[in-house]
C-alpha cells in the first residue's frame, strides 16, 4: 500500500475532472473524507492503515486551508469587480465631459 502520493493523485483527479477553484477542492476533500471514513469504520488498523489515516487527515486539513484561501480570493475579486467596472465606465464617459458644469 502506497501512502505517499495520495494527495497528488487526488489533486490530479480533481483538476482533470474539469473543475477548478473551490468546487474542485471541495470535491477532493469529499473524496479524501470518504476514504478516511472507511478507515474509521475499522475497529483496529494496521500500521500502514494508521499511517494512511494520518496522511489523509493532513491532506484534508491542507485542502481546507486551500479552500479558505480560494474563497477569500473570490470574495476579494467580487468586491473589486464593481470598482473596476466603475473605473471603466468613468474612462468611457471621459473626464472632460463634466467640465461644462464647472464653467
Amino acid at each position: 500500500m502506497n501512502v505517499e502520493g495520495i494527495g497528488n493523485k487526488m489533486m490530479d483527479a480533481g483538476f482533470q475532472a474539469g473543475g477548478s477553484g473551490a468546487a474542485s477542492v471541495q470535491r477532493q476533500i469529499r473524496m479524501l473524507q470518504k476514504e478516511l471514513n472507511q478507515l474509521g469504520q475499522k475497529k483496529e488498523l494496521t500500521r500502514e492503515e494508521a499511517e494512511k489515516k494520518k496522511e489523509l487527515e493532513k491532506q484534508i486539513a491542507e485542502l481546507k486551508q486551500q479552500l479558505q484561501k480560494i474563497k477569500a480570493e473570490e470574495a476579494k475579486a467580487k468586491q473589486e469587480k464593481p470598482k473596476t467596472e466603475e473605473k471603466a465606465l468613468q474612462g468611457e464617459t471621459g473626464k472632460g465631459e463634466n467640465i461644462d458644469e464647472f464653467i
